[in-house]
């Protein structure tokens, strides 16, 4: 265990170790590397300006050590729907220069970025998308459709690293969190569930598409974990679409699953529906 990961915050302030970690967020956000593609963005002021928002994080040297291998990109694209994305395949972060990304919320929208990073890592890079290739293919020339999961996952990273903000009434003043034309109900809510879990624990929670019903799957899974993710999807008026996911999921199932909040249990049983279960589904 890294000396940082035994220390608790209030440990953290104690004279001498806060300014240690914070010379060691410093080391490790200089292993951060920035190329610039365009001849009119100079690529050591664009380092600077992308070393200094690592810093305004909340990361802790851990975090951002782990992460000090995803490169940063700026070019210019010709594409005005365009501003920024996570490839996997390169394992870096681009931002098209011809939009105003190198703006005061920066730190935030990069932190989000790095959330699709870290899910790649912390997952393997295996049923990381919850919407199948073909849901989210362009249709008629447009964008790809986003992923509720993936959205979810880095929304709630930045939360946690970024804005710092509490509680889950913001959830439903954001793009995503209104509901993407794309999205049913049920995706919506795994994109509200998803958010809270990873804001509130910082755990990435995957979908593996095992059940008839891989929304009420999902749900299912990231509720057991605690009472944050019911009180999330109330406050986004999706409560009671969760349940009913939740329970189409469980009537085909041949063996039930225990909801805890410490885990899934699995177990011989007959059908029992979520919203017959603990508080914390209702």
């Amino acid at each position: 265990m890294s000396a940082y990961k035994s220390l608790n915050q209030d440990q953290m302030q104690l004279p001498g170790v806060s300014n240690w970690e914070e010379e060691a967020r410093r080391s490790a956000v200089k292993k951060f590397q920035v190329h610039s593609y365009d001849p009119t963005v100079n690529k050591k002021k664009v380092t600077n300006f992308v070393h200094k928002a690592l810093m305004e994080t909340k990361m802790p040297s851990t975090m951002l050590s782990k992460l000090s291998d995803v490169h940063t990109s700026f070019t210019p694209v010709d594409n005005p729907r365009w501003a920024g994305e996570y490839f996997p395949q390169g394992n870096t972060v681009a931002y098209n220069t011809k939009q105003n990304v190198m703006d005061d919320d920066f730190s935030m929208w990069n932190t989000h970025e790095l959330g699709h990073a870290m899910d790649h890592k912390t997952t393997g890079g295996k049923h990381v998308e919850f919407l199948s290739e073909a849901r989210r293919a362009p249709k008629d020339g447009g964008m790809w459709s986003p992923d509720p999961r993936l959205e979810g996952v880095a929304d709630g990273f930045m939360d946690r690293y970024s804005t710092g903000t509490t509680g889950f009434k913001h959830q439903t003043s954001s793009s995503y969190g209104k509901g993407v034309s794309s999205w049913s109900p049920a995706e919506t809510a795994v994109y509200h569930a998803t958010r809270a879990h990873t804001a509130r624990t910082g755990e990435h929670i995957a979908s593996d598409y095992s059940g008839e019903h891989p929304e009420g799957e999902l749900l299912h899974k990231l509720s057991g974990r605690g009472s944050h993710v019911m009180e999330a999807l109330k406050n986004s008026g999706l409560g009671d679409i969760a349940r009913q996911e939740m329970d189409k999921w469980k009537s085909t199932t041949k063996t039930g699953t225990q909801l805890s909040l410490f885990g899934d249990t699995d177990y011989d049983t007959y059908y029992t529906p979520v919203s017959h279960m603990g508080p914390q589904f209702k």
